[in-house]
């Protein structure tokens, strides 16, 4: 975990009456700091897709540099009209994230393949809060 101790747990939950399935890690980092990565996903097939990404972010942890804190953006969401152009205009904005159109069809709920909304329908998107 990227130099930081850290314990993780595969098991499961009680959900009401219900045991479902649990998969998590908590990270002790800098600070005295405790992080906890929730491996979730909607269904189990999906959490088995995700995996080895969602494995590769936790491997990924590190302390922040003087460097990664100048680069730091703080992003809030904001709810917007879909532009004419659809999700590759109103991604244009956001090109110093890498695959913003995806992150913006996430987002909103909409698949690679599906059509965007209708121009004027309000859709959320991504503001960078830095001057």
């Amino acid at each position: 975990m990227g130099g930081f101790g850290g314990t993780h747990f595969v098991g499961s939950r009680l959900r009401g009456e219900q045991r479902v399935p649990l998969r998590a890690t908590v990270v002790s980092g800098p600070g005295q700091r405790l992080f906890l990565v929730d491996y979730t996903a909607r269904d189990t097939a999906a959490l088995q897709r995700a995996l080895p990404v969602m494995q590769a972010a936790e491997q990924s942890f590190r302390a922040a540099t003087a460097a990664d804190r100048r680069a730091a953006r703080v992003w809030r969401l904001a709810p917007v009209p879909m532009p004419e152009g659809g999700w590759a205009a109103l991604a244009q904005p956001l090109a110093a994230l890498d695959g913003a159109e995806a992150l913006l069809r996430r987002l909103n709920g909409q698949g690679a393949g599906a059509a965007a909304p209708a121009a004027g329908t309000r859709v959320k998107t991504l503001r960078d809060t830095a001057p």
